[in-house]
């Protein structure tokens, strides 16, 4: 009579049996795959991960990446940066997220892409938030990665939204650019 041993058929994907003569196998341990041969578990290559008893190792999902091998999940991208969604064979393995580049923003994890940066504010490489245009400074167009500064004779002064600067009132001036007020006319003049 036979032994029925791991030899007779095989162990499963997923396991494995590195010694003769045995009947059981094996499980792989997360972050590691099955070979076709059923002797050893390899790791994952960075990029991918697995579960527990994994037959072969997953690319990270979107918005996800893995920067080292043998791991059993992917890294949610951080705030500020993004992981394109597309295939590895287009974008690569998800090794690294991307920072948003300059006039986008992205406040959440896990993101696929970043927003454009809104009006009246200017994003910086990795931005999570928008930041609005200081008093002084204006902003019209989404998208920018800076604020322009207000001409000599205009301001933001009163305005809530730094989106356009208004000439300076009657009574009052500005020489200088980028200032968030107008000064008041001395006595005996007037703009």
């Amino acid at each position: 009579k036979k032994s029925n041993t791991i030899r007779q058929h095989g162990c499963p994907s997923g396991m494995y049996q590195p010694k003769k003569g045995q009947t059981s196998c094996l499980p792989c341990k997360a972050g590691k795959k099955s070979t076709p041969h059923r002797k050893i578990c390899e790791e994952c290559s960075p990029g991918y991960y697995s579960k527990d008893k994994a037959g072969s190792c997953s690319s990270c999902p979107a918005g996800e990446y893995q920067r080292y091998k043998g791991k059993a999940s992917c890294i949610p991208a951080e705030p500020g940066s993004f992981v394109p969604n597309c295939p590895p064979s287009i974008c690569g393995h998800a090794t690294k997220p991307s920072l948003c580049r300059e006039g986008y923003y992205q406040p959440k994890r896990g993101q696929t892409e970043c927003l454009l940066c809104l009006t009246k504010h200017y994003c910086t490489e990795g931005c999570v938030e928008p930041i609005a245009c200081q008093p002084g400074t204006y902003n019209n167009e989404r998208g920018q990665s800076k604020c322009q500064e207000c001409k000599p004779g205009t301001t933001t002064e009163g305005r809530k939204k730094q989106e356009v600067c208004t000439a300076c009132k009657s009574g009052k001036f500005q020489y200088q650019k980028g200032q968030a007020s107008c000064m008041p006319c001395s006595t005996g003049q007037f703009m």
